[in-house]
């Protein structure tokens, strides 16, 4: 096996245990990223083959430890970050380091763009190489052989895409290019685990292989490496300090088409696998890249001196400009978005990106929280944040089609304010026309797109629907303290899908705010939920499927603010906040409430986007007349004045609110 010495990787490491056996970084169904210890299937080795992972808290390679909560992994990434430690890399004559920004994930496409594509005389010569890749846990410098794998945290397999073209014929004599034939973006998928010198305490007896779409290209053993790990870190070592979190790809066995009579070199769409026993596979697709047609052609002119300065070079800062410009460009995103894919894995990447935002919106509904934009683009968009428009819509025909549900953005302050304001306020003092305040928060939520009639509809009680609920109900006695879980019998399952008790107590604060004159004082509002038997101390009950059984009622309050339904404001001050100044959006402090400080209650941006005024009042109003009809001596007499009374009830609540009553926003 011929060794590739110097393809070291510099980059800083995250969370890691010593008692772990098989390190892997992922991404978990929360859109979170974790790094934790497999959790492999029965009958195999395989790392890439694992669902789920125990996480890990603390230092990859320092202190650290594995915890007992399991995530399930839906992707996973490369097993170390990449990122730079900030040493810089040794500037030594032979190149063959490898950028941080060749790393890849065991599964991402390997991109080529159109410099290494075929073009004219030159013919793309794409190469394959696996490799065992070796990963350091702690700083060594000058050591010997024997001292090497103490300094070892585990063993990974990587991907050394090479391209000859460039690392040979365009190299020049007599060394090789090797920084341009090896080092393109993404040019080095690693992974899917780090496993642990645990368990694999000799590197030189493992089987390592290369598929192409299917076919074996390389099938060979580590026992055949020329130089062993244990002399390459010591090699390594000798005049360049190893630190924690550096990665060495070891070279690769034969097989490989260089030097062939007929090579089949790489090309576009071909799928490739690389294994290693007891750690597993990477597999990645070799994805073209067209090229990118703003770059500056010989028929434009060059940039200015200020443009220039707004156009690195460098593939990392242009995805970060491109980030900071995203609110600026929103309105022509689309049309200069994906211009370096072509169509066909343009559409693919739009299709997955909307996928997880569906996913990741459920996921953000499911714990009742507000997605801001911010989250969607450093989750979803990744590298691409101008494709937001394209990824959103086909997002929002995946939760309609599906879940009848839909992706609403959450109103500002000022936007709420908009169908109540007076004309004369868009000009300041001077007769200046003022600027219009933003209206969309960029935070977003899920509602329901069904119509009402269908959700009514699904709300009827079925006696067969009820039997089957009924008969499912466990023997045991349930605690008396806790939430008693009902069932209704009706197509919508009330008592899985939310927690009623709750709801309810949340659309009365809705009410009493709302016939308040849309904002309640704080002592108002505990007197009416004191009288309602919801005193501070009290208890708000969950059901079984709730993280906690229980909340009190400060918490269940501060809860509602968090996401979103309420907003609670400190009165302002005339004397010390000065003229012009309102009212001071303050969060719940119990220095607050010992201070003296007064605060009043409004509807927060969910509830307006969510419920609506019109809701509320319809959920008051029917309950007021149900309450007057039950005492009705004559009950047909009743039921043909419940028409009238609704809406006569109707009107007094818009009254009591203070103006016209609004739909959900």
């Amino acid at each position: 096996m011929r060794p590739t010495a110097g393809q070291l990787l510099l980059f800083c490491a995250l969370s890691l245990a010593v008692e772990a056996q098989r390190f892997v970084r992922f991404i978990s169904t929360d859109g979170q990223e974790y790094t934790g210890d497999a959790i492999l299937p029965p009958h195999t080795t395989d790392a890439s083959k694992s669902t789920s992972a125990k996480v890990i808290q603390g230092d990859i390679l320092g202190d650290f430890t594995i915890t007992n909560q399991v995530k399930p992994i839906k992707k996973l990434l490369s097993p170390l970050p990449n990122e730079r430690t900030g040493q810089p890399i040794p500037g030594w004559p032979i190149l063959f380091y490898k950028p941080f920004t060749a790393l890849n994930t065991p599964s991402d496409p390997i991109p080529v763009t159109a410099g290494y594509q075929t073009q004219g005389n030159f013919t793309s010569t794409m190469d394959y190489e696996t490799e065992l890749v070796v990963v350091i846990k702690k700083t060594a410098f000058n050591i010997s052989d024997d001292e090497a794998l103490d300094h070892v945290l585990g063993y990974s397999v990587g991907h050394d895409v090479s391209h000859r073209g460039w690392q040979i014929d365009r190299g020049g004599e007599p060394e090789p290019q090797f920084s341009m034939g090896k080092g393109a973006d993404g040019w080095a998928p690693w992974g899917p685990a780090i496993v642990s010198t645990n368990i694999i305490s000799d590197p030189q007896t493992l089987n390592i292989w290369t598929k192409v779409n299917g076919e074996t290209k390389q099938n060979d053993t580590t026992a055949n490496m020329i130089f062993g790990v244990k002399h390459l870190v010591s090699f390594f070592s000798m005049g360049i300090t190893l630190l924690p979190g550096d990665v060495i790809f070891t070279g690769t066995p034969s097989g490989v088409n260089l030097g062939k009579a007929n090579p089949v070199w790489l090309t576009n769409g071909d799928v490739v696998e690389v294994g290693l026993e007891n750690v597993g596979t990477c597999t990645n697709t070799i994805t073209y890249l067209e090229a990118m047609v703003r770059a500056t052609t010989r028929s434009q002119k060059p940039p200015a001196n200020s443009q220039a300065k707004n156009c690195p070079r460098q593939l990392p800062q242009m995805r970060n400009n491109a980030s900071e410009e995203e609110d600026r460009e929103d309105t022509d995103a689309d049309a200069d978005g994906d211009v370096d894919m072509d169509d066909d894995r343009e559409g693919t990447e739009l299709k997955r990106k909307a996928n997880d935002l569906a996913r990741m919106a459920l996921f953000a509904e499911r714990r009742r929280l507000p997605l801001r934009k911010e989250e969607i683009s450093k989750k979803v968009l990744g590298s691409n944040p101008r494709a937001f428009n394209r990824i959103f819509d086909l997002a929002q025909d995946i939760l309609q089609k599906i879940f009848g549900m839909e992706l609403a953005e959450l109103q500002t302050r000022a936007g709420l304010k908009t169908d109540g304001t007076s004309k004369d306020d868009d000009r300041n003092a001077t007769g200046v026309k003022k600027r219009a305040a933003a209206i969309g928060s960029k935070t977003y939520i899920l509602r329901s797109v069904l119509h009402p009639m269908i959700i009514e509809h699904a709300a009827l009680t079925d006696e067969q629907i009820l039997e089957e609920e009924a008969a499912d109900v466990p023997d045991d006695d349930d605690d008396d303290e806790l939430y008693i879980q009902q069932y209704y019998g009706s197509l919508i399952s009330w008592s899985s899908a939310d927690q009623l008790g709750a709801l309810g107590i949340l659309y009365t604060i809705l009410a009493l705010i709302l016939v308040s004159g849309r904002v309640i004082s704080d002592a108002e509002l505990r007197a009416h939920l004191k009288h309602l038997g919801l005193p501070p101390t009290g208890v708000v009950k969950f059901t079984a499927q709730s993280t906690h059984p229980t909340q009190s009622v400060e918490t269940y309050l501060s809860t509602l603010i968090r996401q979103g339904y309420l907003d609670r404001f400190q009165v302002g001050d005339a004397k010390k906040c000065g003229k012009g100044k309102g009212n001071k959006r303050a969060r719940m402090t119990q220095a607050d409430e010992e201070s003296g400080a007064t605060y009043e209650w409004r509807w927060g941006s969910r509830a307006q986007s969510e419920v609506g005024e019109k809701a509320i009042a319809n959920f008051v109003a029917e309950f007021m007349v149900g309450e007057a009809g039950d005492n009705e001596d004559d009950g047909a007499r009743a039921r043909q004045g419940t028409g009238s009374k609704l809406e006569r009830m109707t009107k007094g609540i818009e009254r009591a609110a203070g103006g016209q009553l609004s739909d959900i926003k």
